[in-house]
């Protein structure tokens, strides 16, 4: 949890100081947002009714329904940037619980951490175990430490990808949206050209035009009429 957050964070301020936005983050294409609360509830149903009755069996129930609640939600959001790696996340940690019936926690990195295991040993804590021989997957449980000073923790691979998805998603998301605008050729920019609009074209008259009488007559046609020329003719005197 102190990773993400430390994550998240930096990601914001590198997003603010590229010029990003909470508004374009608000923006973001999400769909299906309330599969992530199902994913919550089942999480936290599951842990309530392992610590409630003391039985180790529920907390991969809740797991499961959390884990199908957020695989759907990832696959109607895949094409974001982050959520590719917030599902491997997700799969991995999945897997591992699954599969040991609890995330398995190393040891030589609750130490190096600084975490305690003592109520881990003492099967107080249901959603961790303690890594041994029989742990299946031991490489995907709790074996990265994080020193971090306020809260430290141990951290799975699994942790790391969803960490570096949500990173990715928020950075990303922050940045605005902007209209790719495709640029005016030279010669389209210069040479005038046609009228593109409706309406008529242009027209343009020449001295030639304004000698040439109109309509033009085709000399093709093979026959073509003479003009009678008329004279005014004087007028007769009367013979007496």
């Amino acid at each position: 949890m102190g990773l993400a957050l430390v994550i998240l964070v930096g990601a914001a301020c590198v997003g603010l100081a590229q010029g990003g936005t909470f508004a374009a983050l608000a923006d973001l294409p999400l769909r299906g947002s309330r599969l992530v609360l199902f994913a919550v509830a089942g999480q936290v149903f599951g842990a309530g009714m392992a610590w409630a009755t003391n039985e180790r069996s529920w907390y991969p129930v809740g797991l499961v329904i959390a884990a199908l609640a957020g695989f759907a939600f990832c696959a109607r959001n895949i094409r974001l940037a982050g959520v590719p790696l917030i599902t491997l996340g997700l799969l991995a940690n999945a897997l591992v619980v699954a599969l040991n019936g609890a995330m398995p926690v190393s040891t030589a990195a609750a130490a190096r951490a600084g975490v305690p295991t003592t109520e881990i040993a003492a099967g107080a804590d249901t959603r961790h175990a303690i890594a041994g021989r029989g742990t299946t997957l031991r490489a995907l449980g709790d074996v990265v430490p994080v020193p971090l000073p306020w809260r430290p923790e141990v951290a799975s691979p699994g942790d790391i990808l969803v960490t570096a998805g949500l990173g990715q998603l928020v950075l990303v998301g922050m940045r605005p949206q902007r209209r790719r605008r495709r640029p005016a050729s030279r010669a389209s920019a210069t040479a005038p050209g046609p009228a593109t609009g409706p309406g008529p074209a242009a027209v343009t008259w020449t001295r030639a035009d304004e000698e040439t009488p109109w309509p033009r007559r085709s000399a093709s046609a093979g026959h073509e009429r003479r003009a009678r020329p008329t004279t005014a003719s004087a007028p007769t005197a009367n013979r007496s």
